[in-house]
């Protein structure tokens, strides 16, 4: 633990705090033996204290019950059912993993949903991710999650943008209760692309695998005071994800460039070499060991199987929580929670990629046939010259890259809430919380001793080849790397050659606040038309955050092959303070034709030491003409500051997934898809042109980071809705809420891909002014001498609308109970605009290229439970994603996907109570075990499809129980 944390903790630990959460409930069906369920809406998304507050707001909720039947181990897994939710960072991301699992609201990001833990906010979860970290939260401790989409800046500060996302605890708990979940993966590989993998000649899975077991143990306990004024609640628990490589499903064992013809990387076995003009690139013959010309269609090497589609994870979570009741005025909560979680990700092996190597001419590894390939002449190999050979080479020797992930968090929180009179009461609070965070990249490949060890030469005393090192006594470590013949890299050079990068950092946040809230209806204070009192709450605000980040030799000079850039070392801090108020107006009560009307107003305004003041605010509105039946609607002005992580964040290079419009694969054969004069503005000379080699990993250099010059974004919502809970129905309610969203001078980065296309056909300096190609190839991809600059900037905007609709219905059967739930949202539009001068985009129904991942116009949760009068319960979902198009628009040459269908997937789930203190829970999701689509040549896949959004592994398979004592 660092000096800060300690002196946190025990800062904490002599303090008395708290905080006036966010209490919210959703719609939900409260009922008794022998009656329907009675409908209530209990919601309320401000801090001023009224139990029967209708909320102005759309909001949702997650019940136990709705976790436990989906079966989720990993809470990202069952937030992503909401329709309201778009993909984001997760478990089956691999290349390019933050080890972090994030909640993205609207499809406007993850740092634009505010993430609560017991109606308070959590830190950020790693130096890399500025975003919540769910893999902090204890899925079996989860009572319900709170979801309120539409800005709420007002109330909650930044961040909530697209909306919050509360994650309320199990508190106040007696006893003891034991919590044992496994799962796996079942799936049949029969799909079509079982061919196209074969024919190519590589290996397909086994027909029917089970694989990707995880299992989730938690112990709860809790005991009472003797007075009944105290409860202490302790926790503890582990989760264990078994890896699953992409090699076990038939559909992703190679990596598709069309439907029909399995693609993969220039980096390949036995290797790709060009000459130095880049004029001719040879491989080895694998029978003979001699050279032969390379082609793409053989020699591309299969990167995908031994990509995880599931990362490995071992997470343990300790914590707890203690409520004490001074008196019936004033009542103290705290929490402590420990999260200690491990993922590691995996990629295809490090190599050479294709950098630029000076290989002796006087090697004795290498045939007199490979010597004059490369330019060797006569004279060149009697003098030992060197020559330049752009060398293209899998280490596959050495198994796949490996980036090992591990996040150490704590969170410290204490409440004090009380009255101050009959009137008044209040909250104070403090917290602390805090990441560290480490990552170590095994298995890569050291491009500096790679260097030496391809300088052999023929020792004088033995015979023997040595490195030149070696031999002249800098390096006396040194072992020749012979790449020039199959089978000829011995253990001791691929020992020689490896490497490793480690990499740390931490990052936290500090908050203090405290708030008041009054009923002013006691001094009189009401509008003649109302029953009730005007209502207000007036609250302070301290918020610190910081980072730092640091990193290892290796990395910060950028000397490992495949890991990027250099990476430089960061530190940063800001601290912002805010006075916030609501006012609650009753307007008119119980008159004709209005049952109730108020108006809801809230303003903050905040101070940050990065950037100086801003200020949010909203006017919601809350109409009910008759008993069953509420309108609400309001507008919300939020904000978002940037983090820590946005604004010192280093500038580093990384890849990108994306295409050059004027690279080819084979000069002799092809023409780029610009034109000369289009790729003279991006940089290519005009001897360059139809002679820049493209990445056929379709991976470019991307120069990202922080901007210490960022200002906040600025964001409004509309919101306009009606509540319906009809008499003559006893047991239904429905909801339907419009929302239209606009963020301005949002901070992000233009997109790289973009980039170069708007520099290509428009010519515009701005954009061109940021395609930086290598002066002697014009790649943007063989050397970091190549890239596209994207840092962070406050440009452009965001703006999305549409409708949630949601309802439920409960009816008394003759035998048990039916429950019907339904949660759907129609995407009318997800507008970008990239700068505040380019075209804006709409992605409503698009995926690929700037649009990412899949987003369709429509997306419902559908439920059915029965509940027996046997102990026993049934449960079945249907969960739909519309169909979405290509964003590039249809194809027909069979390279890429021109959409993907609509997906239907059923999953079914059942609970029996065994006895009164033992439950059993067994599921099923994706039933008929549905392939994922395949997405051949899509940006940001993983193993040919999108993981995070459609069901890629099969029929999921999990079981549980429950034992209290």
């Amino acid at each position: 633990m660092r000096k800060n944390d300690i002196k946190a903790v025990l800062l904490l630990s002599t303090t008395v705090s708290g905080l006036s959460g966010m209490s919210i409930a959703s719609t939900a069906m409260a009922q008794t033996a022998g009656e329907e369920a009675a409908v209530e809406v209990v919601v309320t998304g401000s801090r001023i204290k009224k139990p029967n507050l209708q909320s102005s707001s759309p909001i949702t909720t997650i019940s136990a019950a709705d976790i436990k039947a989906s079966g989720a181990t990993r809470v990202e897994d069952m937030v992503n059912t909401l329709p309201s939710v778009f993909a984001a960072d997760g478990a089956m991301q691999s290349n390019g993993a933050s080890g972090t699992a994030t909640v993205n609201l609207r499809g406007l990001g993850t740092s634009r949903t505010l993430v609560l833990l017991n109606g308070s906010r959590m830190a950020p979860g790693s130096p890399v991710q500025p975003a919540a970290d769910l893999n902090q939260i204890p899925a079996a401790l989860i009572e319900r999650v709170d979801i309120l989409t539409g800005g709420a800046s007002a109330v909650y500060g930044s961040d909530a943008m697209a909306g919050v996302v509360n994650f309320v605890m199990k508190k106040k708990f007696e006893g003891v209760r034991l919590d044992l979940n496994t799962s796996f993966y079942q799936h049949h590989n029969d799909s079509d692309y079982a061919s196209v993998v074969s024919n190519r000649g590589f290996a397909l899975p086994e027909s029917n695998v089970v694989d990707g077991k995880a299992t989730d143990v938690t112990l709860v306990a809790g005991v009472n005071s003797e007075s009944g004024k105290g409860n202490a609640t302790v926790y503890a628990s582990y989760r264990t994800v078994q890896a699953l490589l992409q090699s076990e499903r038939d559909y992703s064992a190679c990596t598709l460039s069309s439907f029909s013809t399995c693609g993969g990387s220039s980096t390949s076995y036995p290797g790709r070499f060009f000459t130095s003009d880049y004029a001719k690139s040879y491989t080895i013959d694998t029978s003979a060991s001699r050279l032969a010309s390379y082609s793409a269609a053989t020699g591309a090497y299969n990167y995908g199987p031994l990509n995880y589609y599931q990362r490995p994870d071992e997470k343990y979570s300790l914590g707890g929580f203690i409520t004490y009741d001074f008196s019936d005025t004033l009542h103290f909560k705290s929490e402590v929670m420990l999260t200690d979680d491990t993922s590691t990700g995996q990629i295809a092996p490090s190599g050479i990629f294709l950098s630029e190597m000076s290989i002796n001419c006087n090697n004795p590894l290498m045939t007199t046939e490979q010597k004059t390939a490369f330019y060797c002449s006569s004279s060149m190999i009697a003098n030992g010259d060197t020559t330049t050979v752009a060398i293209g080479r899998r280490n596959v020797e050495a198994g796949g890259r490996q980036y090992e992930m591990n996040h150490t968090s704590y969170r410290l929180r204490g409440e004090l809430t009380g009255q101050i009179n009959e009137v008044w009461d209040f909250s104070l609070n403090m917290q602390y919380g805090s990441t560290n965070y480490k990552q170590v990249t095994k298995n890569e490949v050291s491009l500096e001793r790679a260097q030496k060890a391809l300088l052999v030469v023929t020792d004088p005393s033995t015979g023997n080849a040595v490195c030149q090192s070696y031999l002249d006594g800098t390096d006396k470590n040194c072992v020749p790397y012979n790449i020039w013949s199959i089978g000829g890299v011995s253990s001791a050079a691929l020992k020689y050659i490896s490497a490793q990068g480690v990499q740390w950092g931490g990052t936290g946040e500090q908050i203090v606040s405290l708030n008041t809230s009054g009923d002013l209806g006691a001094y009189g204070v009401k509008l003649p038309w109302a029953g009730e009192g005007l209502k207000t709450s007036l609250g302070l605000e301290y918020r610190r955050q910081w980072l730092d980040f640091d990193a290892d030799d290796n990395l910060r000079n950028g000397l490992l092959a495949g890991s990027g850039g250099k990476t430089t070392p960061v530190s940063g801090s800001y601290d912002v303070k805010e006075v916030f108020t609501e006012l609650l107006v009753p307007v008119a009560q119980d008159k004709t034709l209005i049952k109730d009307l108020s108006l809801e107003l809230g303003y903050r305004i905040s101070d940050y030491s990065s950037f100086g003041k801003n200020d949010s605010y909203k006017a919601m509105v809350s109409y009910a003409p008759v008993e069953g039946l509420r309108f609400r609607g309001g507008y919300n002005r939020a904000v978002r500051a940037p983090s820590v992580t946005e604004l010192y964040s280093a500038n580093s290079v990384g890849l990108f997934d994306g295409n050059d419009g004027c690279g080819v694969d084979d000069p002799s054969t092809e023409t780029p898809t610009y034109t000369a004069a289009q790729c003279a503005l991006t940089g290519v000379t005009a001897a360059q042109y139809n002679n820049v080699l493209s990445s056929t990993a379709g991976q470019y250099n991307r120069l990202g980071g922080g901007n210490v010059d960022l200002k906040p974004e600025t964001g409004d919502t509309y919101t306009f809705g009606f509540v319906y809970t009809p008499d003559f129905l006893k047991g239904f309610n429905l909801t339907v809420d419009y929302f239209n969203i606009k963020i301005e001078d949002k901070i992000s980065s233009i997109g790289a891909q973009y980039i170069l296309d708007q520099c290509a056909t428009t010519g515009n300096s701005f954009y061109c002014s940021k395609v930086h190609r290598a002066s002697g190839t014009g790649s943007l991809w063989l050397s970091e001498e190549g890239y596209i600059e994207d840092t962070l900037y406050n440009t452009g905007s965001y703006k999305t609308s549409g409708f949630d609709i949601e309802a439920n219905y409960s009816r008394k059967l003759p035998l048990g109970r039916l429950q019907l739930s339904y949660m759907g949202t129609v995407l009318e539009e997800l507008i970008t605009q990239a700068t505040d001068t380019s075209d804006p985009y709409d992605c409503a129904g698009y995926f690929d290229s700037s649009c990412g991942w899949s987003n369709p116009k429509y997306r419902h949760r559908a439920k059915a439970t029965w509940q027996s009068p046997w102990d026993w319960d049934a449960t079945v979902t249907w969960r739909y994603f519309g169909k979405v198009d290509n964003f590039y628009g249809p194809d027909t040459s069979g390279t890429y996907a021109s959409s993907i269908d609509a997906y239907n997937y059923i999953d079914l789930y059942a609970s029996y109570a065994l006895k009164s203190n033992t439950t059993l829970r067994i599921g099923v999701n994706n039933v008929f075990d549905k392939d994922p689509p395949i997405l051949p040549n899509s940006d940001g896949t993983n193993g040919n499809t999108y993981p995070q959004v459609y069901d890629a592994l099969g029929r999921y398979v999990f079981a549980g129980i429950s034992l209290s004592f």
